[in-house]
């Protein structure tokens, strides 16, 4: 009689915990779909967020380069995405809204190899870019932060 109850106690205890499971609310994602942005004095960037994915990165952004031979000092701008010839085509996003990728902007002359480091927490986040290249007599570096918006 004892391992009765216990038994239907343990099940009853299971349809509750399995019931309770199964109407649960889905936790709302962390991050929203669209287009965020963010323009400054030094640079700009934009991507889209649809699902888990973003889309369509573009980065305007100063660098400091010094030629290896003649140490001239040039401060040209680094332009990437939205071109065609762009290596990457998605970068995903977890469910925690952070991320941080590394990849190759093969639309520049430069080829720069570029650090990316995303948080995004509703409508709002932070973006921070980082470029270094050491292309023919020539080295590269840059680095900016952004303060995205979804628009």
């Amino acid at each position: 009689m004892r391992s009765l109850r216990s038994g239907l106690l343990a099940a009853l205890l299971l349809a509750t915990v399995a019931s309770a499971t199964a109407t649960a609310a889905p936790r709302p994602q962390i991050f929203q779909n669209g287009r965020y942005s963010a323009v400054g004095r030094d640079g700009a960037l934009s991507f889209v967020v649809g699902g888990t994915q973003i889309t369509k990165l573009q980065v305007r952004m100063p660098l400091a380069c010094q030629n290896r031979s003649t140490h001239a000092k040039s401060a040209p701008t680094l332009a990437f995405g939205g071109a065609p010839t762009t290596m990457y085509a998605r970068i995903y996003l977890p469910a925690d809204g952070a991320t941080n990728v590394s990849f190759v902007a093969d639309d520049n002359a430069r080829r720069p190899e570029i650090y990316l480091s995303l948080q995004i927490h509703g409508k709002i986040g932070h973006v921070s870019v980082h470029a270094r290249s050491d292309a023919a007599k020539e080295s590269c570096a840059g680095a900016l932060g952004f303060d995205v918006r979804l628009r």
